[in-house]
């Protein structure tokens, strides 16, 4: 939740009948966990940022695989995309989908992450730069049909095979040798997945 406005229009769906069930919100804003258990029934539990070992486990993780083990030629540029990062599966997910992995590459998302450093030191701001360098980083078939998402509205639970027939249908995938449109279609939606742009 972002405002407390948000958990007082929801709260009025639990009844104060002595049956409790548990509801578990979650938020960035210290008025807003308060607010939440201000009648004495709840905690408020401050989540701690990822450990340096923790978030390096889980950005190699989801580059290299469930062995998570950096080649030693990547070991000072992935530490300099660590000490920037604040969205590490979402720059993990770039580099993996990388075809080639070439230590340039990696240079130039570090670049474009150093560049953002914005002076208001922003979670949202450095979010939006995240986001736009993974969208700056996806293949051009992968921008048309990730650009056709925003034909549906915020928040829209999308039927799969709905989405893959108008994609097909539309001209935005094309089958190729040994693989129908569908199934080039669907490998999209699931490149789009991996590199976390959409669940």
């Amino acid at each position: 939740l972002w405002d407390v406005s948000s958990w007082d229009t929801i709260k009025c769906i639990f009844l104060e009948n002595g049956k409790q069930s548990r509801v578990i919100v979650t938020t960035r804003h210290q008025d807003v966990a308060m607010s939440s258990c201000s009648s004495g029934k709840g905690d408020v539990h401050n989540m701690k940022p990822l450990s340096e070992e923790d978030s390096r486990k889980l950005f190699n993780n989801r580059i290299f695989g469930p062995e998570g083990v950096c080649p030693p030629q990547f070991l000072d540029v992935s530490s300099e995309i660590l000490k920037k990062c604040v969205a590490i599966i979402t720059v993990a997910s770039i580099l993996a989908c990388q075809p080639t992995r070439l230590k340039d590459e990696w240079e130039q998302i570090q670049d474009c992450l150093l560049t953002s450093q914005a002076p208001t030191n922003s979670t949202l701001t450095d979010m939006m730069h995240i986001l736009d360098l993974s969208y700056k980083f996806l293949p051009l078939y992968l921008k048309a049909c990730f650009l056709y998402l925003g034909s549906y509205p915020e928040d829209h639970e999308i039927e799969k095979d709905e989405l893959v027939r108008k994609l097909v249908a539309e001209g935005f995938v094309s089958g190729q040798v040994r693989r129908s449109a569908w199934d080039v279609a669907e490998s999209y939606l699931n490149e789009l997945v991996n590199r976390s742009m959409i669940q």
